[in-house]
């Protein structure tokens, strides 16, 4: 009896290209929160705040 084949996923799981880091810029008026991550299919990122999502706006660049 044939045994049934593993089914072959294609992909990569995420990982850093990029840890967080976090940076500060502009005299200590801007901090930069940044990371890079690579992943197939690609993944969605975000980042939170005390829980709350940060979203894009003038303060901010998701």
């Amino acid at each position: 009896m044939d045994e049934p084949k593993e089914k072959q996923i294609d992909g990569l799981a995420p990982t850093f290209a990029k840890k967080p880091a976090i940076r500060q810029e502009d005299d200590g008026k801007k901090l930069l929160f940044e990371c890079r991550i690579q992943a197939d299919p690609r993944p969605t990122v975000s980042w939170s705040h005390n829980g709350n999502a940060v979203s894009e706006g003038p303060r901010h660049k998701v």
